[in-house]
């Protein structure tokens, strides 16, 4: 008699989107111990998976480790796959995921988004191959939402066509003998439904994130079982897939998402390293960097922030918009914590060439309440509802009479129309869709740092001599 072939289980415990809630975290890691231990008694395979923005650096324990802290967490958890969000590839340079990367447990996975000449960015993988105790192979492919042409526009970087791309890496590892082939995708569930329709023979699961959708139950499109677990660590997603060696197949699937309740025990080794995190935060925070004998008003700090920019790039203007700032500071000691919670908006550094009659055209658009008071989302401003404000100016001076601009200056000499300016400022003031402001259109970029942040300028040439301003 022939030995009989058991169906093989294999459990997929995945989360997506934490976004650096951490307090939250450290109760959903106790979930997701209690419910890995709990299915390897079973004999299942358990493999656990991230779809991405577990970081955002708007939050200060992660900004301030530059996500190391993020890692020592899910390497203590002993993540298997990481996809890779907006919130990594937009906020991290390739240097530096280089450098995560290297100290993490699980692989990073991106296929669809790469250098220009076609090489990974910073030691990330396309696709990996994980084999269970039975022999079970299972291929993963991480993708990404392009978010239209930014990456292109924005980093250099080069967009691949998803649904090829993926076409052929599960061809490549169907070849390698994978038997169930997982997309990691941090698309989107509406992008996560048309891909589905497109790679029904290419894909048997799609570990769904960016969108914050709440699936207690998969949806199945053209046979493809796609799930998603919420946000900010609301939830765990466990999918358990039936596999039948034999035939080759999933022959049955069972899904749950587990709420991290109020009461809901946080896990002790994960409280202890978010409790170094936030020592190393604090420390940082509370590092004085200005003195000031009299409050800085909002628009006192949106010139001077203009200042630091032009010194910065060594430039003959500097611009700065309104929202850079959500209010002036206060008398007295000024820390970092105090910087990053007025200067709250992510604005990277930039270095522009304007026409001097693009400068004559913002110095008259600035006093037009309906560019000014235009509330902005998107682009890396916070908070959410802030006004984009008026542009404020270093190096130039003008006069102004009953609306009307003139006598305008450039370091005491009068402007020229046709003259091309050096601009230290914002990567947002080349955007006419992020600013609105119409003379904006026509700017020539000369460069633009993607990951380093006017507010961080301000600091550091804070902390190289702590100021008292009066």
């Amino acid at each position: 008699m022939g030995a009989i072939i058991m169906n093989v289980k294999i459990s997929l415990l995945h989360t997506n989107d934490l976004h650096s809630n951490f307090n939250e975290w450290i109760k959903l890691a106790s979930i997701i111990k209690k419910q890995r231990l709990e299915l390897e008694s079973k004999g299942n395979s358990v493999i656990l998976i991230d779809g991405g923005d577990h970081f955002d650096v708007s939050v200060p324990e992660c900004v301030t480790t530059q996500g190391r802290l993020n890692i020592q967490m899910l390497n203590e958890l002993k993540f298997d796959v990481l996809g890779v969000g907006n919130n990594e590839l937009a906020r991290f340079s390739p240097k530096h995921l280089s450098e995560l990367i290297t100290v993490s447990y699980a692989p990073w996975l991106l296929a669809n988004v790469l250098h220009q000449n076609g090489n990974q960015i910073g030691n990330t993988k396309s696709n990996h191959i994980i084999k269970t105790k039975e022999g079970i192979k299972i291929g993963f492919i991480g993708i990404t939402d392009q978010l239209g042409t930014l990456y292109e526009d924005s980093f250099g970087y080069k967009n691949k066509d998803t649904s090829k791309i993926v076409k052929n890496l599960s061809n490549e590892l169907r070849k390698e003998g994978v038997n169930i082939v997982i997309l990691v995708s941090h698309c989107g569930f509406d992008q996560d439904i048309t891909l589905a329709n497109e790679l029904n023979e290419f894909v048997d699961v799609i570990i769904g994130a960016h969108s914050h959708t709440i699936l207690h139950q998969p949806e199945i499109i053209e046979g493809v079982i796609i799930v998603q677990a919420g946000s900010h660590g609301d939830y765990l997603g466990e999918l358990t897939l039936e596999y039948n060696p034999l035939t080759k197949k999933i022959v049955s699937y069972d899904a749950i998402l587990h709420e991290n309740e109020l009461l809901v025990q946080k896990d002790k080794n994960q409280e202890k390293i978010l409790f170094k995190g936030k020592e190393e935060t604090e420390a940082f925070l509370n590092k004085e960097v200005l003195f000031l004998e009299k409050a800085l008003q909002h628009q006192e700090l949106v010139s001077w922030l203009a200042k630091v920019m032009k010194d910065y790039y060594k430039a003959e203007i500097g611009l700065m918009i309104g929202a850079a700032a959500k209010e002036g500071l206060p008398v007295g000691r000024i820390s970092i914590r105090d910087i990053y919670n007025v200067c709250a908006s992510l604005i990277c550094t930039a270095h522009l060439e304007m026409k001097g009659s693009q400068i004559i055209g913002l110095l008259q658009e600035r006093l037009d309440p309906k560019i000014t008071t235009r509330v902005v989302g998107g682009y890396g401003f916070r908070p959410r509802g802030i006004q984009i404000g008026k542009i404020e100016f270093s190096g130039v001076t003008w006069e102004e009479l009953d609306g009307r601009i003139f006598n305008i200056k450039v370091n005491g000499t009068n402007i020229d129309k046709n003259r091309w300016y050096k601009i230290g400022t914002g990567e947002h003031l080349h955007i006419v869709k992020a600013c609105g402001y119409p003379s904006l259109v026509g700017t020539r970029v000369i460069e633009v740092n993607d990951f380093l942040y006017v507010r961080d300028v301000l600091i550091t040439s804070l902390l190289e001599n702590v100021k008292v301003v009066n």
